[in-house]
């Protein structure tokens, strides 16, 4: 569909798009707008014709009978885009049996009315994504399954292929590394903390609660804190112990609702706690390069909730690019 088309049913006045407009096209549409017996058609072509074929924009159909895969993302259209290409690449000619459709979730657009609109074209076999939107009629494959291998088989059910060659995202990525020692029960949103030792204490206690770290991890938190804040750039805190007090790798996440002191002259909006063991590089080299991506911090600092969050934390690990 065209934009053209969209504007046509919203507003009645018939309407055409082309690209790659300058002032020679707008002026030659609207020498012949002002001929008689002209029509928009006729008009769209002419200039159209002008420009050597270039800027038509020529509305494809899918095949209603085609199965389609909508992909969905909390960040936006562009990452579902990309989440399109990482299950084309994982799963080599899935293109040809299959048309994947990106969809994005942008504020308080209602998704369900996207799929809708969707549906009464095609015919949806699955979404793929971070966000379930609680369709039953279409299967709903989360993101995490295509990342760590677990959906392939039931995208080559629905594309209806044999698929002799794979590729999966291994424990040799720096990104699947960090995905795994990344727990939703460990990610706080807007915690009712206003001091540092308060979010210290907190974000140690469910650590210790869930089993990742012994009682004593909490010391050494405190101890390295004394050596000197652990603070790096964007307001980010990333508080750590020893790996002796680590019983399973986690990082734990806070993410706060208004910046608090962190050290003098210092406040942190976002903590990154580290309880990690000593062959732990790659993932802490995926943390800093994660917190450093474009617009990554933003994004995270929007989450709603804890499961929120670590959706978008997976989008930008396996998305960006």
């Amino acid at each position: 569909i065209t934009f053209g088309e969209i504007i046509t049913r919203k507003t009645g006045i018939p309407t055409k798009t082309v690209s790659r407009v300058d002032t020679v096209m707008v002026l030659e549409a609207v020498r012949r707008a002002i001929l008689p017996d002209t029509n928009l058609d006729e008009i769209v072509a002419s200039i159209d014709k002008d420009k050597v074929g270039l800027g038509r924009f020529t509305p494809t159909k899918i095949s209603r009978h085609k199965k389609v895969i909508i992909t969905l993302c909390i960040t936006g259209e562009g990452t579902a885009i990309r989440i399109k290409r990482l299950i084309e690449k994982m799963i080599p000619g899935i293109h040809e049996k299959v048309e994947i459709i990106p969809v994005g979730i942008v504020g308080d657009e209602d998704i369900a009315m996207k799929i809708k609109r969707i549906k009464k074209e095609y015919s949806v076999s699955a979404i793929v994504g971070t966000i379930d939107p609680k369709d039953n009629t279409i299967p709903f494959i989360p993101l995490e399954e295509i990342i760590n291998g677990t959906a392939v088989e039931k995208l080559q059910s629905i594309a209806d292929i044999k698929i002799t060659q794979k590729l999966s995202i291994t424990e040799n990525n720096h990104n699947w590394l960090l995905s795994k020692v990344i727990y939703e029960e460990a990610i706080l949103v807007y915690p009712d903390c206003s001091t540092k030792n308060e979010i210290l204490d907190d974000m140690v206690r469910i650590l210790t609660n869930i089993g990742y770290v012994k009682d004593d991890f909490l010391l050494d938190v405190y101890k390295r804190e004394v050596m000197g804040p652990t603070v790096i750039e964007k307001n980010i805190a990333i508080p750590h112990g020893t790996p002796k007090n680590v019983i399973k790798p986690a990082v734990g996440i806070a993410i706060l609702k208004n910046p608090l002191a962190w050290s003098e002259g210092i406040e942190v909006d976002c903590v990154f706690m580290l309880a990690l063991r000593e062959d732990s590089r790659d993932i802490i080299r995926a943390l800093y390069k994660l917190i450093n991506n474009n617009g990554f911090m933003s994004k995270l600092k929007l989450s709603r909730n804890s499961k929120e969050a670590r959706n978008i934390i997976l989008e930008f690990l396996f998305t960006s690019n």
